[in-house]
């Protein structure tokens, strides 16, 4: 199990989830892990394995299906910054200009609300910092936050993590963008549907 929140509205006794068949080896001592689980709500599946979400990113970047980040091209994954591993260097194809990305998944819902995080993150949180540091030093820096299933409008979770919606906001009114994706799992294949809104109390 990749995904470190509570999940407590997908994992539960009696609920349909999705593995993958994984080889043991030396830092695996499982046969398999979580895929997605599915959400009665919406009729689907919903993914919750963060191990797909910088795949996902990266070809939504470079196939220009983000219109946010339509002027970048992945230049590194997973660079060091600071005291922190940002997920994304971007780097426009139309001049020589540079930005962060750091790409958070969600998974907890509420109606036609996504809220991020479901458990407290103080690496998130920090995280968030980071990317405000970037800003004062000239960069351009985004979060981005996938999300699976149906939903129309993501909002930090102030109720589970007030320190991490409060970085969130202050970075926001410094300059950093946050963004949002919704994606699909169906047939095995995870789909790019479109681009959302965050907002920020």
């Amino acid at each position: 199990m990749r995904d470190t929140g509570r999940l407590k509205k997908l994992l539960f006794s009696a609920n349909r989830v999705l593995f993958m068949s994984k080889k043991p080896g030396k830092n695996r001592k499982t046969m398999c892990e979580i895929l997605a689980a599915w959400r009665e709500e919406s009729n689907e599946w919903v993914l919750i394995n963060p191990g797909f979400h910088s795949d996902i990113v990266e070809r939504a970047i470079n196939n220009k299906l983000l219109s946010s980040l339509k002027e970048y091209l992945v230049e590194r994954r997973e660079i060091n910054y600071k005291s922190s591993r940002i997920d994304f260097l971007l780097r426009s194809s139309n001049s020589n200009k540079t930005a962060l990305l750091e790409v958070k998944g969600c998974t907890l819902f509420e109606g036609h609300y996504c809220y991020y995080p479901d458990a407290p993150t103080k690496r998130g949180a920090r995280h968030v910092k980071e990317l405000m540091n970037a800003v004062k030093e000239g960069l351009n820096a985004y979060i981005l936050f996938v999300v699976p299933g149906e939903t129309r409008f993501v909002k930090p979770n102030k109720m589970i993590d007030p320190v991490f919606s409060r970085n969130l906001r202050e970075a926001v009114n410094l300059g950093v963008k946050a963004l949002a994706m919704r994606t699909k799992l169906e047939e095995g294949v995870i789909y790019f549907v479109k681009e959302l809104p965050v907002i920020i109390d």
